[in-house]
């Protein structure tokens, strides 16, 4: 067996030193894996290879990030290839690492304060784009969790889809879940939120359902509430990765044929969209998904401009043709 030997090259060096010292800055391995893995879907974007292919962040261009026409192709073809809803967080980091190459003085600051203004990712007022997910997509995937023959595997996504989708979590914060984070007599679950610190979050009814059905299957030893499973269904110790998250929930929509398949923050989403809908104040689904701002709350809502048509035809107005004349009063 014969192994095909890349001889590194200075400029690679040079990379593998700066890239190594930036992504240092992210404390956690988790933390510095996802910077890395959106770098890796900037290349590969760029590339137009394949989402599986290996690539070598060394060998790209990082340095070039203060070019604004080389930031503004990668910018495009992250948005071609993601969509624009999901490339912010890819773009962000881009941005992070052009910042820190200009505060090493390996990238122009004035180059780089162009090209970060010209590629800033910007939305457009109106419309927003509708929610493409529903309660029917929802049911339709729990189902064919439910009934997969795998029943192990199929549990643990059935709950850990439900719990999601009810109580609007971040997909870091479900994976990152305990069972002895569960309190079945209050019906709530205690998260670890990003910053540090704990949130509460209050569990449906029905979620409870799919959660007790799923611990019947695992357990209640302790350990991840949504542990990672070697083949045929054997749990880990390990919890379900971000990545692994992405992944089941792909083969579920495609089992279940919800088109476009979603992303776990879609269920994020669902869930502010559906409480607003419903005549949720604002301020309270904020608290709910734990928002620092409200503004960060209505950014989440997908609901359409018609909903606005709705509410203004709401308003009780007095009909034209009822008006009458008020009286004059003639002084007497």
């Amino acid at each position: 067996m014969t192994t095909a030997l890349h001889e590194v090259t200075a400029v690679e060096r040079a990379r593998s030193e700066y890239l190594g010292e930036w992504l240092a800055r992210y404390e956690g391995p988790t933390s510095r894996r996802t910077m890395e893995s959106r770098l890796r879907a900037v290349q590969r974007a760029c590339l137009e290879c394949d989402p599986t292919t290996p690539v070598n962040l060394e060998a790209f261009a990082w340095e070039a990030l203060d070019d604004r026409e080389f930031f503004a192709a990668l910018r495009n073809a992250v948005v071609e290839r993601y969509g624009r809803e999901h490339a912010t967080p890819y773009v962000m980091a881009m941005r992070a690492l052009l910042r820190f190459l200009v505060s090493r003085g390996i990238s122009s600051r004035e180059l780089a304060l162009a090209a970060l203004e010209e590629a800033r990712l910007t939305r457009t007022p109106g419309d927003p784009e509708p929610l493409a997910f529903s309660a029917g997509d929802l049911s339709r995937l729990l189902a064919v969790c439910r009934f997969d023959p795998a029943r192990v595997t199929g549990h643990r996504d059935m709950a850990l889809i439900a719990l999601t989708a009810t109580t609007g979590a971040r997909r870091r914060e479900v994976v990152g879940l305990g069972v002895e984070d569960l309190d079945p007599r209050d019906r709530s679950v205690t998260l670890r939120v990003k910053g540090g610190g704990t949130r509460r979050a209050f569990l449906h009814h029905e979620t409870t359902c799919y959660l007790d059905a799923w611990l019947e299957v695992r357990g209640d030893a302790g350990g991840p509430l949504f542990p990672a499973l070697r083949k045929g269904g054997r749990l880990t110790e390990r919890p379900l990765s971000d990545h692994q998250f992405w992944k089941v929930l792909g083969r579920r929509c495609e089992q279940a044929g919800v088109t476009p398949a979603i992303a776990p923050h879609d269920l994020r989403r669902w869930f502010v969209t559906s409480l607003l809908t419903s005549g949720v104040d604002v301020f309270q689904v904020s608290r709910a998904v734990g928002h620092a701002s409200v503004q960060t709350t209505l950014r989440y809502d997908r609901r359409s401009v018609e909903r606005l048509r709705e509410v203004v035809e709401s308003l009780s107005v007095p009909l034209f043709e009822s008006l009458e004349a008020p009286e004059v009063d003639s002084g007497e």
